[in-house]
């Protein structure tokens, strides 16, 4: 019997993906759970899994197939025995389990991989003997993709194990995300017009875009483009904040509390209390929404992307400064799930660790408004009638015209700098 391989669901708004490499090839025979093949989102890579004991007969799609659509027939599978032994569309399990869909780092090209294969027999001598060397099942996989031999890779991992560190470091000196250097073509000097340094491509490196960072331009540019952004700024003391997370600090076993924790339960409690900047915009209507599902902007070398804390307004600054903890590094590392960066309901972006002091940023869609934080800096202040030196952070909100209007978004900043100038209406 033959089964149907498809892309399944992939996350909120996400309708198509990059077929990036197959782990199997046609006549392969599979296991249930055998990885088939990975797919690229524009934040994340996938997993598919063979739904059933049998043959892979036919590749549909072949690797390196851009925006293959949700649901779209990836390959046919021959059932062993002629019985289906799992459902016909990857991605779904059987009712009343829980849907397995595992980010994995994103496959190499295969410039790095013949480079890699080329070179990897000079780094370590190949083990004469026939077992086959310990390792992950992720860095299997990798060096299979790869072509590079597991006796040829120096294991580093627990217990002798060959680690996914130790393939890419066979990996690392061709990296595709390196630039990529073209030649520079003759220039041939026109007798009418000096010579154009700009236009010498000697001058420059060719860096291709990650598929995060260019669904970011294209987004961005779509929401410059479309929607009508307003911005307010604001100044809040920060002396209150700064003197009860040093105190917090100085008596604690764990984990340190960050600064941010302390902004994003400012931001959840704020949007709490003025509900119309809690929104997104729906084609000519407005949701409000009943919880505070707060987006926060993280830096990863792939891209910007904004993991989502759910129900924020429910949370302790503890509870948020872990879960951002944890959620920011599972980002820097391509392990977010699509439902960990879908569905946010107001996004916070903090650049003050980088000593930037304001900044005007750009509305994720649909979102109605967006919070940029600058960096908590000591200025001059008057106190009492009287000048003094203060800490001081400046924030502003970028925020669609269509769903709010200027005096919601000055009640949401108001609200906010009530609550971080006073940390114990923070902290309780």
């Amino acid at each position: 019997m033959s089964i149907e391989v498809r892309l399944p669901e992939l996350g909120e708004s996400i309708t198509h993906a990059r077929l990036s490499v197959w782990l199997k090839r046609e006549g392969d025979r599979v296991n249930r759970g055998d990885i088939l093949a990975e797919v690229e989102t524009d934040k994340t890579s996938i997993e598919i899994e063979s739904p059933a004991d049998g043959v892979l007969m036919s590749v549909r799609v072949p690797a390196g197939t851009e925006k293959v659509r949700v649901h779209e027939v990836l390959a046919l599978l021959e059932a062993a025995g002629g019985v289906s032994a799992g459902p016909a569309i990857v991605g779904a399990e059987p009712p009343g389990e829980t849907p397995r869909i595992t980010p994995v780092s994103p496959a190499p090209s295969p410039v790095s991989v013949a480079e890699a294969a080329a070179q990897a027999p000079a780094l370590v001598p190949a083990d004469p003997v026939g077992a086959e060397p310990f390792a992950s099942p992720l860095a299997k996989r990798m060096a299979h993709a790869a072509g590079i031999p597991l006796a040829s890779i120096r294991a580093t991992g627990p217990g002798g194990q060959i680690s996914r560190a130790d393939v890419d470091s066979v990996l690392a000196p061709t990296s595709a995300s390196a630039p990529v250097r073209r030649p520079a073509p003759p220039v041939v000097p026109s007798p009418a017009s000096p010579l154009v340094a700009s236009d010498d491509e000697s001058r420059y490196d060719l860096v291709t875009l990650s598929p995060m960072r260019r669904v970011s331009a294209e987004r961005l540019t779509q929401s410059k483009q479309q929607i009508p952004h307003f911005y307010l700024r604001i100044d809040c003391a920060m002396d209150g904040v700064a003197g009860a997370r040093a105190q917090i600090n100085a008596g604690a076993n764990g984990d340190p509390l960050s600064l941010t924790a302390f902004t994003l339960r400012a931001a959840a409690l704020a949007l709490r209390k003025v509900p119309a900047a809690n929104a997104t915009w729906a084609d000519g209507a407005v949701r409000l929404y009943k919880t505070v599902d707060l987006a926060v902007a993280v830096n990863t070398p792939s891209g910007l992307i904004a993991p989502v804390i759910r129900s924020a307004e429910q949370k302790s600054v503890v509870a948020l400064n872990a879960e951002i903890r944890a959620l920011a590094e599972r980002a820097r590392n391509g392990k977010l799930l699509p439902t960990e960066y879908t569905g946010g309901t107001c996004t916070v972006s903090n650049l003050g660790m980088f000593g930037v002091t304001s900044l005007y940023p750009i509305i994720n869609p649909p979102q109605a408004c967006i919070l940029g934080l600058g960096a908590i800096e000591e200025r001059p202040v008057v106190r009492d009638h009287a000048p003094a030196v203060g800490l001081m952070m400046t924030c502003t909100l970028a925020g669609d015209h269509r769903a709010l209007d200027g005096a919601t978004g000055a009640a949401f900043l108001a609200a906010f700098r009530e609550l971080i100038e006073d940390p114990w209406l923070l902290l309780l």
